[in-house]
């Protein structure tokens, strides 16, 4: 004779995980053992596979936010992507944008491109590669980290990586998380919309504005990095006194001679001003000329006054003007 009100409750672990419709396992334990529920007693906790739950419940697993590349010396790392402009952007001077970036430190530096094609990336690449080795002979790039574009992944580079002893990664389709170029792309963007919507300047300033925001977010705090990219880059402390917003207007004085006759203004207004990693010089462009001009200065500000005013309402015109090269 059986007490089946003892037994109906006391079954294998197995046995409550088909009843309790596939449930976690671990649950189950847990209403057991801590009486969460009335009726149920395990009599073998132990759990093997359940080809069930694995045909119907199977997940990918969630890729990890953060790797850990084990990267412990400056240039041991460098990652490289291309940076497309939205479709409406005007500028016919560039068509996108090369991003580079050393995971040690997360400098990152840009070059403007005018095709996709590895016929102006690839010299490009070199470029970097031998400027970086050039300031730090002692800590040559050991490894290169890119798309499996045509731009960056063909015979060429390949083979020029294999003669100068640089590993080349590629990475696999639909896996942009695994580039941490391709994941700042999103920080510089938003940078680029934000300063472009104060200045009011049209958008064939979108590459000028990337320069600046790059500039800035060299010298500004990286939580990747617990510091200042700039500083573990070249191991002085960034000073930031002369950054000015994107699109300031500024005055820059223009001498007696060809160029300004005794009573002509002073100086030319509404100039915007930017700053680039690869020059001490200040980019500038005047609203009314529409036209490129070399204007020299002193170090100091005492030909040159920047002033944190958008030129918002000053500069409605959509027509982009060209950029000056100022000369400090």
């Amino acid at each position: 004779m059986v007490n089946f009100a003892l037994s109906d409750g006391v079954a294998d672990l197995h046995c409550w995980h088909d009843r309790l419709g596939h449930l976690c396992p671990q649950y189950i334990k847990k209403m057991a053992d801590e009486g969460l529920v009335k009726g149920i007693t395990l009599r073998k906790r132990q759990f093997d596979m359940c080809e069930a739950c694995q045909l119907g419940k199977q997940r990918a697993k969630t890729p990890a936010k953060h790797l850990d590349r084990n990267v412990k010396k400056r240039n041991q790392l460098v990652f490289a992507d291309l940076l497309f402009p939205p479709s409406n952007y005007n500028c016919i001077r560039f068509s996108a944008v090369l991003v580079i970036m050393e995971v040690h430190t997360r400098f990152m530096t840009i070059y403007p491109v005018k095709t996709k094609f590895s016929k102006e990336t690839n010299p490009l690449m070199r470029r970097y590669i031998a400027w970086v080795e050039r300031q730090w002979p002692q800590d040559p790039v050991k490894e290169v980290f890119t798309d499996g574009g045509d731009e960056f992944d063909n015979a060429e580079m390949t083979t020029w990586y294999q003669r100068h002893g640089i590993m080349f990664t590629t990475t696999p389709s639909h896996t942009s998380r695994l580039n941490m170029v391709e994941r700042s792309h999103q920080t510089l963007t938003g940078m680029l919309k934000s300063m472009m919507k104060e200045s009011g300047l049209p958008t064939s300033f979108r590459v000028d504005a990337l320069h600046y925001a790059v500039y800035i977010k060299n010298r500004t705090y990286s939580n990747a990095i617990n510091g200042i990219p700039y500083e573990v880059m070249w191991n002085r402390t960034p000073d930031i006194h002369h950054l000015r917003k994107f699109g300031a207007l500024a005055y820059v004085h223009t001498k007696v001679g060809a160029a300004r006759h005794k009573f002509a203004d002073n100086c030319k207004d509404s100039c915007l001003d930017t700053k680039r990693d690869s020059s001490d010089a200040k980019y500038i462009f005047l609203r009314k000329e529409q036209s490129n001009t070399v204007a020299k200065l002193l170090s100091t500000n005492k030909y040159f006054i920047e002033i944190d005013l958008s030129v918002n309402t000053l500069m409605k015109s959509s027509r982009g003007g060209q950029l000056i090269n100022i000369q400090t």
